[in-house]
């Protein structure tokens, strides 16, 4: 029959290697987390570098130029087209942002 310490040790013994399988089994559930991660996040780098490159492409003015002729638009004529400059000053469309915007000093609850 074993002694009562050597069984007491044989306990402690295998609960410190229970522990450090745990352990063991966590770490590399945890670095198998980190590596998918990882992946997943130089999988979005890849995806986002790509439609940047895209969006800076779609958004050249010779894209632009083509996809609005595409749509059927066409260049409005020179004289149909009105510059903030060419309004009367004191028309109410052109002061339409000044009653947004209080003047400094002035409250916007007077």
């Amino acid at each position: 029959m074993i002694n009562k310490q050597a069984f007491g040790w044989l306990i402690y013994v295998g609960f410190i290697f229970l522990l450090l399988v745990c352990e063991r089994v966590e770490a590399t559930r945890s670095g198998l987390a980190m590596s998918r991660a990882e992946k997943s996040i130089k999988l979005k780098e890849a995806r986002n570098e790509h439609m940047r490159f895209e969006l800076a492409e779609l958004m050249s003015p010779a894209q632009l130029e083509l996809a609005a002729k595409t749509r059927g638009m066409t260049s409005p004529e020179p004289d149909s087209v009105t510059t903030l400059a060419d309004l009367p000053s004191g028309s109410a469309s052109s002061r339409w942002l000044a009653k947004l915007v209080p003047e400094k000093g002035v409250s916007a609850h007077q």
